[in-house]
């Protein structure tokens, strides 16, 4: 945890990607334990003085509604990509951050000629990052490498920005960009030492949180792709992500995604579509993990429980996190 200081005063709970903003001190008044939890939220402040879009949006709705207003803006954004995929150019609405995507060569230089290139995404708040989201990249990794037919470079972690992650922490404060980012690079090398086999090797791109506002799923996986065929034409990205996920929004998947189902859809048909890389993996062995079921240990004091969920150097942060930016009870 070296580089980190945790105390409020000096290292506060919203990123440095954010700095720039100017943003109000939320309240650390202690409540009473049983004082209406919606009046203690109604104390806490918005992220900025000016903000581009109002908190209120980043409250999470019904999926459909979400992600038909996510769309309203769906034409204006295809200018900018076949503008980046053509010639490389900036971007007019989304800054251009540096993934060093030399790191690929190396597994590139391995692959075989004869085989499609892979590249696998997953994104989410990692509010903390906790064992299945790196699980759930290494199942999928494994199914294609079982198909015998895919050269799987390597797995991209992209977490969202502080501003929509703020509003899904609540009662307790946001874990900032910065620290969740190295909680997750701390994670995946624990789990890599935990499973000691080979694993696929998994990067944090940075490119979706170093924004001061949200932007949805879809957009993030078309970004991406945009930056990846500006250094490489032969490589193509593959969305994973949970069953849940994948049928609350399958309007929005029509190609490059890989559904892990970690529970049972009895009602649900799966009809796969190998044509369009569209994959659905049954995985029988999952654990009820979660970054909510994390926080909520945290409030009941269980602090076993956090280190059964997540890592246990993850674990310590997160723990000495809260404890120090966290005042509630």
């Amino acid at each position: 945890m070296k580089g980190f200081n945790y105390n409020k005063k000096n290292y506060h709970m919203y990123s440095k990607a954010n700095e720039n903003n100017n943003f109000s001190e939320p309240s650390h008044e202690p409540i009473n334990k049983y004082q209406n939890m919606k009046s203690f939220q109604e104390k806490q402040e918005g992220p900025y003085e000016g903000p581009i879009y109002e908190e209120k949006q980043y409250v999470k709705p019904e999926g459909d509604i979400y992600m038909k207003k996510s769309y309203e803006e769906k034409n204006e954004q295809k200018k900018y990509y076949e503008l980046i995929k053509k010639q490389n150019l900036g971007s007019y609405k989304y800054k251009i951050i540096d993934f060093n995507y030399s790191l690929l060569e190396p597994f590139l230089s391995k692959a075989e000629k004869n085989k499609e290139n892979i590249i696998l995404l997953s994104t989410g708040s990692y509010n903390p990052i906790h064992k299945m989201h790196i699980e759930i990249l290494n199942i999928a990794y494994r199914f294609l490498l079982s198909l015998k037919k895919y050269n799987i470079i390597c797995g991209f972690i992209s977490p969202s920005a502080d501003c929509y992650v703020r509003s899904k922490s609540m009662p307790l404060p946001l874990i900032p960009f910065d620290l969740r980012c190295y909680m997750i690079e701390t994670g995946i090398k624990e789990y890599n030492y935990d499973k000691k086999g080979d694993n696929l090797k998994i990067f944090l791109h940075k490119w979706e949180g170093t924004h001061d506002y949200f932007i949805d799923f879809p957009d993030v996986i078309e970004g991406i792709q945009a930056q990846i065929l500006s250094h490489y034409q032969n490589i193509k990205l593959v969305y994973v992500c949970g069953m849940d996920l994948y049928l609350k929004c399958r309007e929005y998947f029509s190609k490059n995604v890989i559904a892990v189902d970690r529970k049972p859809y009895k009602n649900y048909k799966y009809k796969e579509n190998p044509e369009k890389f569209i994959y659905f993996i049954k995985y029988d062995k999952s654990q009820p993990y979660s970054s909510t079921s994390i926080r909520d240990c945290y409030l009941k004091g269980d602090y076993v429980g956090i280190k059964n969920i997540t890592f246990p150097e993850v674990a310590e942060m997160v723990i000495k996190f809260y404890e120090n930016n966290f005042k509630g009870y």
